[in-house]
């Protein structure tokens, strides 16, 4: 067991993960994360889990993928891998929903922009948690913060860009009216 090993076999899961050929994703992310753990190399774990926990969602094995995105983002924190703890907070925030748990989803990516802007990373990814937020607080139907959050990621920074034109659909064009909404 190696890093280099760990970190091909949860590339090639994560490649399986993206080219819908899930049942190998998973059998290769069980793989890089038991070579990360016998290797001792708690930020490949971390990564490996990250995958895993993502592939088992979409294969509809929710509370599995959901324990594999939470340690991998408890583990993340802990080795300070600041590209993990971005994937696994977007990863574990779409779970949730998935699973019905969208105050949960809410409080962490709450919790994750705080940790974003404490250990400066907010301007690389905290566009792309920025707009997770902005997606789960209109399933909430938070409409007003909503699209104060989606204002923030349609931001004309060239660092925003790339985000802008996917989060556009997902902010109404003409929200409810009443508690909440932002018609009259």
């Amino acid at each position: 067991p190696s890093f280099a090993r760990a970190r091909a076999l949860t590339a090639l899961a994560r490649t399986r993960l993206l080219t819908g050929r899930l049942p190998e994703g998973r059998a290769l992310a069980k793989q890089a994360l038991d070579t990360a753990v016998s290797a001792g190399a708690r930020r490949d774990e971390s990564t490996a889990r990250q995958v895993l926990g993502l592939i088992l969602v979409v294969l509809g094995e929710l509370d599995a993928g959901i324990e594999h995105l939470e340690a991998a983002h408890r583990l993340a924190i802990e080795v300070d891998h600041v590209e993990e703890i971005a994937a696994s907070s977007a990863s574990l925030s779409v779970a949730l929903v998935a699973r019905g748990r969208l105050r949960t989803a809410e409080a962490r990516l709450r919790a994750v922009a705080e940790l974003a802007r404490d250990r400066g990373f907010e301007r690389s990814y905290g566009l792309w948690l920025t707009a997770n937020h902005a997606w789960v607080l209109c399933k909430l139907g938070e409409w007003r913060e909503a699209e104060r959050r989606a204002r923030v990621v349609a931001d004309p920074r060239p660092d925003a860009r790339h985000v802008a034109p996917r989060l556009a659909p997902l902010v109404p064009r003409d929200p409810p009216a009443g508690p909440g909404g932002l018609g009259p």
